[in-house]
């Protein structure tokens, strides 16, 4: 396979995703690289259809990285990569880096905070008050908008498992 080369130090959703098959100042992102030293997981957030995302320190800065099953092909991973790079929107993660090799994933903008299902479920006692669901229906309306603004549909929406 030939090395993939993508930028690891983008900050902004707007920076250009290119792929090089020479350096070109990028560096070569394989799982090799990335997990040792690189990465240490700290926990796993979550499992999807697609693969298992985790939170991690890589490179000094906490992150989610996305691995995606054996089994699934990954044409998925890469179209995930390539919509995520493409929006700039403060309710949608941005792409850091996409690797493959032995393991391939992603590695995003962590959110800090837990998804809407913990906070449902961690405070089951609560009553939330009006302002806050609307707050949070509001977010999500927002960067739906923005999905289908730049024609895409996400078809799986749910507060997070």
């Amino acid at each position: 396979m030939e090395p993939l080369y993508v930028n690891i130090d983008l900050e902004s959703c707007n920076a250009p995703l290119e792929v090089y098959q020479e350096e070109n100042g990028w560096e070569e992102v394989d799982y090799s690289e990335i997990n040792l030293p690189d990465v240490r997981q700290i926990q796993i957030l979550g499992h999807g259809s697609y693969g298992t995302v985790y939170k991690c320190t890589f490179r000094g800065r906490q992150v989610a990285i996305k691995i995606a099953n054996k089994s699934n092909d990954l044409s998925h991973l890469l179209v995930e990569a390539k919509h995520l790079h493409g929006f700039c929107h403060p309710n949608i993660v941005n792409l850091y880096a996409l690797f493959r090799g032995e393991f391939s994933g992603i590695v995003m903008e962590l959110m800090e905070g837990g998804s809407l299902d913990e906070l449902l479920h961690l405070h089951k006692d609560l009553t939330f008050q009006t302002f806050h669901v609307l707050n949070w229906s509001l977010q999500v309306s927002k960067a739906l908008s923005y999905l289908h603004s730049n024609n895409f549909i996400h078809c799986d929406i749910k507060p997070a498992k």
